[in-house]
């Protein structure tokens, strides 16, 4: 999914130079990635016919931001069957959902609220000593929330 969180991590790999593939069940991101380049596949990770188009062999690293168990876990599957060295990150809604895709051999799991909570713990422990870094660290949250924001705009406009 790219719309909420893969847009961060679209924005974080192309600043790595990375290759990337994403894969989206949503057209209006997929039309606007095509437009700007950005190598994609309107799809499902459910489907079959789209994780044979994923190049999973090949792959080093494999990002889902759905949180459907079902799904995660089918990736998870698919992904370690043919590609044993490729790093699998899933998400998940709760903490047990998190459980069950980490004992289905997910290398880590996204659990958004509770991501949040400990990137505020950071910030609050670097904040506290230093008020330049927390300014500088909402200077770049707003400069990404513009981005995102303008993408969105973008997209309703298409």
């Amino acid at each position: 999914g790219y719309n909420r969180m893969g847009f961060s991590v679209l924005k974080k790999l192309n600043q790595l130079k990375k290759n990337v593939l994403v894969v989206d069940y949503n057209p209006q991101p997929i039309h606007s990635l095509i437009k700007n380049k950005v190598p994609c596949i309107y799809g499902d990770i459910s489907d079959n016919e789209i994780i044979k188009h994923m190049n999973l062999k090949h792959a080093n690293l494999i990002i889902s931001t759905v949180t459907n168990v079902r799904d995660n876990i089918l990736l998870i599957k698919k992904v370690k069957q043919q590609n044993r060295k490729a790093l699998v990150v899933v998400a998940a809604s709760h903490p047990q959902e998190a459980y069950k895709l980490y004992s289905h051999k997910a290398d880590y799991v996204i659990i958004p609220h509770l991501t949040g909570g400990q990137y505020i713990a950071l910030l609050l422990e670097k904040g506290e000593k230093n008020q330049a870094f927390l300014t500088n660290e909402r200077r770049h949250q707003l400069a990404h929330i513009k981005a995102h924001r303008d993408w969105n705009n973008h997209q309703s406009s298409l």
